[in-house]
């Protein structure tokens, strides 16, 4: 139906993606010399380095909690091992904000363990709700930093870690809502 708000569901999902990748986008711009090619996208966090540290963090705090909220309350009543590793992607995603680079080796596990977590999220997704887009977005983290390790790569992360974002995205969106259709 024409002109049809979306439910509170599918809101909730796009606003969290919309949240992140503004703040994302917003603190690039503002980060002279930023590039995917030799920065990590939590670069953009760095208090110090970059100049919309605080609003790229605070970002990804506002963003995780939407995640959050969506899978405690829509996702884990419908496919519980997707939601419990949505809601803890979400957690991951705040951390990774509030425990920024200057923290070292913890915003380092932190950021291993979102991406470890997206990928199951993914997995689960596919699993549990036949979305093969979920098995798709598993696969494209999995072989994008397969290639970064494979090319020894030490820096540059923002690209396997932009491609496993945007993988798990059409991943989340492609869930199933609550709607009745």
């Amino acid at each position: 139906m024409a002109g049809r708000l979306p439910d509170r569901e599918t809101a909730l999902r796009v606003s969290a993606l919309l949240v992140a990748a503004a703040a994302a986008s917003w603190a690039a711009a503002q980060y002279p010399g930023f590039s995917p090619l030799t920065n990590a996208l939590s670069d953009l966090g760095r208090p110090g380095k970059s100049p919309a540290a605080a609003a790229f963090n605070v970002g990804l705090a506002v963003s995780g909690f939407l995640v959050v909220v969506d899978a405690t309350t829509e996702v884990i009543p419908r496919f519980r091992a997707t939601g419990i590793l949505l809601a803890l992607t979400g957690l991951l995603v705040q951390l990774v904000g509030v425990l920024d680079e200057t923290y070292g080796v913890i915003h380092l596990a932190v950021s291993v363990a979102l991406f470890v977590t997206l990928a199951a999220a993914c997995l689960s997704a596919w699993a549990q709700a036949g979305i093969g887009v979920g098995l798709a977005a598993a696969a494209v983290i999995a072989l994008s930093w397969l290639a970064y390790a494979a090319l020894g790569l030490r820096s540059g992360a923002a690209v396997p870690e932009s491609l496993s974002l945007l993988a798990a995205a059409a991943a989340y969106l492609s869930l199933p809502t609550g709607e009745k259709r």
